[in-house]
């Protein structure tokens, strides 16, 4: 398979929380199967310099916020852009947002 040159992904597994209940560990390793299928030149074949990985206390919110910088920078309109969160979800119930 040719090397994906124009790709890009951000690739993030969060499972241990400060103030809710912790997730199972399969949803950090969900989010290494991701990262190594997508370098994976046998299948993928991103190149790993554009494939960023964060895990539990590597993913905070400044983190994240400055990788989704860094791929808006490095992409353009013709890159693949990929974005995989294995991590906790939840509905909000009050405010404005209520039942998103």
């Amino acid at each position: 398979m040719p090397a994906m040159e124009n790709a890009y992904a951000l690739v993030i597994g969060i499972a241990n929380y400060q103030n809710i209940n912790k997730l199972p560990l399969t949803v950090l390793k969900d989010a290494q199967d991701i990262y190594d299928l997508l370098i994976n030149p046998l299948h993928c074949g991103y190149s790993p310099n554009n494939v960023q990985l964060l895990l539990d206390n590597q993913a905070t919110k400044a983190a994240i916020s400055q990788a989704l910088t860094d791929l808006s920078k490095r992409s353009n309109q013709d890159s693949t852009v990929f974005l995989y969160i294995s991590s906790h979800g939840g509905q909000v119930e009050f405010g404005s947002h209520a039942g998103q």
